[in-house]
């Protein structure tokens, strides 16, 4: 092997590989692409990221061309349309896998009409030619993605619906609160519960992812009150709610943060309804812990949870500019 293609090759494969946040936009574009209930080839759904972002698909033919050993950086890096094209096709490619796996998308035997059923990565490996001086061949990238059906539709029970259903996509625009591990993993079994009908699974989770995100809030803005440092470090739940609170009306508009609060309050009664079974007068929570009020509690947090980030971000900017 000449001197640098070893180097070559690393470089193209750790420039191939997806990140995480590339699947996730992946899936909420094929959340798109597929709402209408019509089955969609392969080719189309790996596009979508291509498409995206104005890129062409990768060429018969083509391949990167790299001079020497010292060019190697000039020519491969996340931006050459080459690698971005597959690196976005398998982003793509990983996010059919995922939601096939969650029932979200089918099979379908056959593609529409006039429509290319190849895929544009898929099987065991990926082949990038690429020329090296005078060297012409290819890097094989591991790919396990297997063989994928000619085409995909959404899943009958789905159409006609958000998909607040699918775990990355309800978290994908929450970075400002950073959740951790276990809220989201409370987020995740919520979602799979709603699934199977735990309705009461469904609403206990996200009583505990609620009170997961205030504190994750409470975490972002620790620094700004001593007494919400103190509560956070002491685990005062309430302490931490009334305490982010008071942060957050500092910033318009002011009175979010009392419907913030409001929501947070029927979290929490959600939360112990299971962990807390007693007869008290709770008849008027009972409507949450059927299919459709467990699917409006989805909804709801959704938005509680954006309009949460969202406050936090404000007030951190405010913050900053003071």
């Amino acid at each position: 092997m000449r001197r640098g293609q070893e180097e070559l090759e690393a470089v193209i494969r750790s420039n191939v590989s997806p990140s995480f946040t590339e699947t996730v936009r992946a899936k909420m574009q094929i959340r798109e692409i597929v709402a209408d209930g019509a089955p969609h080839g392969i080719r189309e759904l790996q596009r979508c990221l291509i498409e995206q972002e104005g890129l062409p698909e990768p060429a018969d033919g083509a391949r990167l061309e790299v001079t020497s050993a010292e060019a190697i950086g000039g020519v491969v890096h996340p931006g050459q349309p080459i690698i971005a094209a597959y690196r976005l096709a398998l982003a793509a490619a990983e996010a059919v896998q995922d939601l096939v796996s969650q029932g979200i998308l089918v099979p379908v035997a056959e593609p529409p009409r006039h429509e290319d059923s190849n895929p544009i990565v898929g099987g065991d490996a990926i082949r990038i030619p690429y020329q090296f001086g005078s060297v012409g061949t290819s890097v094989a990238i591991r790919s396990r993605l297997g063989q994928f059906s000619p085409a995909y539709r959404l899943a009958p029970r789905f159409v006609g619906q958000e998909w607040f259903f699918e775990p990355d996509i309800f978290t994908a625009n929450l970075e400002t609160l950073a959740l951790d591990r276990r809220t989201r993993r409370c987020i995740l079994e919520a979602l799979a519960a709603y699934r199977q009908g735990l309705h009461l699974a469904t609403a206990s989770l996200l009583g505990a992812a609620s009170e997961g995100a205030w504190y994750a809030a409470g975490e972002k803005l620790r620094h700004l009150d001593n007494q919400l440092d103190k509560a956070l470090d002491e685990d005062r739940t309430a302490k931490v709610v009334n305490r982010v609170a008071e942060l957050l009306r500092r910033v318009p508009p002011r009175g979010e943060a009392d419907e913030l609060v409001s929501q947070a309050s029927l979290m929490r009664q959600l939360r112990n309804y299971g962990v807390h079974p007693r007869g008290n007068e709770t008849d008027y929570l009972e409507r949450y812990f059927n299919d459709s009020g467990a699917g409006l509690l989805l909804l709801e947090t959704y938005s509680y949870l954006q309009r949460l980030n969202a406050a936090v971000e404000r007030t951190l900017g405010a913050a900053d500019a003071d």
